[in-house]
């Protein structure tokens, strides 16, 4: 994303599918490159990431923390410092709407065009770029 909260533009988003049959070495090293090819090819000036929020400690959970620990470890081999965690609460305060995730359904997100037609995994990951961006 570019631009500021009150005039974002989203410059690319995409979804990308984890490759099936891989072990847990193979799957973070692809998830690493899948990272570092981003990062090389829009050089951001940070990066945000939409924090996991689910209640379980499973291996999706697990498996969460280990592809954020690929993002931060990405964001640090590309000479990146400023990297930060949303989740909705924070991404709401951010927006200034009282700090709670409910408040997120209603925001007004007019500002940035075709916000609506995204899928919602991406929703959510542009919310946290979205926050990101100056004020």
């Amino acid at each position: 994303m570019e631009g500021t909260q009150g005039a974002p533009i989203l410059v690319s988003s995409d979804l990308r599918v984890f490759p099936k049959g891989y072990g847990t070495c193979q799957r973070v090293r692809w998830f690493l490159g899948e990272v570092a090819e981003l990062l090389q090819k829009h050089n951001p000036s940070r990066v945000a990431i939409r924090g996991f929020e689910g209640r379980s400690r499973d291996s999706a959970f697990e498996e969460r923390v280990q592809h954020e620990a690929m993002i931060y470890l990405g964001a640090a081999q590309a000479g990146m410092t400023d990297v930060s965690r949303k989740v909705q609460s924070q991404i709401a305060k951010d927006f200034g709407l009282k700090g709670r995730a409910r408040y997120l359904k209603g925001m007004d997100t007019t500002a940035l065009s075709g916000f609506d037609a995204l899928h919602q995994k991406t929703k959510d990951a542009v919310l946290a770029a979205w926050c990101s961006l100056q004020p």
